[in-house]
């Protein structure tokens, strides 16, 4: 059998068209067989990117149990220091009154003592009374 130069190439040209489609296949293996590799990859970053959001979202959910819990401090300590505002201000107007009572007193005691030496000078200096009431009545 001879093989005429024409039936050479035709027989030439599906063979390397075969082995271009094999080869083909080949490199599309690989990059299925990459892409699967990727696609794993991606999978774990997403795992991990789910775990993170849910520790996340655990930790906003304290945290904002936190914010509560502190709006509720300030509100108690808001309503203790109101308490004590009210308190000073009661003890500074009780304070103002004692201070004006002393003061009255202050004064009665001076008119008393006033009254007291009068009269002491009246029973120990009699002749001194009897002058100024002289002076001070003529008439008598």
């Amino acid at each position: 059998m001879t093989t005429e130069p024409g039936n050479d190439e035709r027989l030439d040209s599906p063979a390397d068209i075969v082995s271009g489609i094999a080869q083909t296949i080949d490199e599309t293996n690989k990059i299925v067989n990459s892409n699967e590799r990727l696609i794993e990859s991606l999978g774990q970053k997403i795992d991990e990117t789910a775990k993170i959001a849910d520790r996340n979202e655990r930790r906003i959910k304290s945290l904002g149990q936190k914010i509560d819990e502190t709006a509720k401090i300030v509100n108690r300590n808001e309503r203790v220091v109101q308490a004590l505002v009210d308190a000073m201000a009661e003890a500074a107007a009780e304070r103002r009154e004692n201070i004006r009572l002393i003061l009255q007193q202050q004064s009665e005691v001076r008119d008393l003592q006033i009254k007291n030496y009068r009269m002491w000078e009246i029973l120990i200096f009699p002749e001194r009374w009897d002058r100024r009431n002289q002076d001070d009545n003529p008439d008598a």
